[in-house]
């Protein structure tokens, strides 16, 4: 029920929502969801991928979860999901959120607006580096402007769409990291580091 209003609630807002700002100097990112088995370690990987292809090998991209699953590993369904894209996390073992991550972290990417505010009230003076990946999907709509839903415990397909989504909000997040930046300093366009970096 408090999904179905929560749903109802996004979909009235408006449907063009701007990606948000991007650090203009980012040399590390870290993704974030709930267990760390499905759509954060598939989102780094797919991100550090896309960053060495565009000759960014100095961005490390890793991942961690809020409430680490109790799994031990990515479900056989994420396993089938992710290797589509040329993808594996047979391997992946899933690992918490802590202090030394986020300090570590230019740039923190999260799957929904609940794992936002969870990251606000944890890390409040790191907040500002806090962006919502769903904001980079230029075809969601309503509520998915804000949520990359868990697939977990679902369907193939659930997976199938889920990866679908992260996977082209990613090469846009990769974009935008490695555009120049404004003369700001920080806006949506942002300048990545390169191999120099470290």
């Amino acid at each position: 029920m408090k999904n179905a209003v929560r749903r109802v609630r996004w979909a009235v807002r408006p449907a063009s929502v701007a990606p948000p700002a991007i650090p203009a100097e980012v040399g590390s990112v870290l993704f974030v969801c709930l267990g760390n088995i499905c759509r954060s370690p598939f989102a780094a990987v797919v991100a550090q991928r896309h960053l060495h292809e565009r000759g960014a090998t100095g961005v490390a991209c890793v991942s961690a979860g809020l409430q680490p699953s109790a799994a031990g590993a990515s479900p056989p369904e994420a396993c089938a999901a992710s290797a589509r894209y040329g993808v594996s996390l047979r391997d992946h073992r899933p690992r918490a959120v802590t202090r030394a991550l986020v300090d570590g972290s230019d740039l923190i990417v999260v799957m929904e607006r609940e794992h936002a505010a969870d990251l606000q009230r944890a890390y409040p003076d790191r907040y500002d580096r806090v962006v919502l990946l769903p904001l980079f999907d230029g075809t969601a709509r309503g509520y998915q402007r804000y949520t990359i839903a868990d697939p977990f415990g679902l369907s193939a397909e659930a997976y199938d769409d889920c990866y679908r989504r992260i996977h082209g909000a990613v090469a846009e997040l990769v974009t935008q990291i490695l555009r120049p930046p404004a003369p700001d300093g920080r806006s949506s366009p942002g300048r990545s580091r390169t191999s120099s970096r470290r």
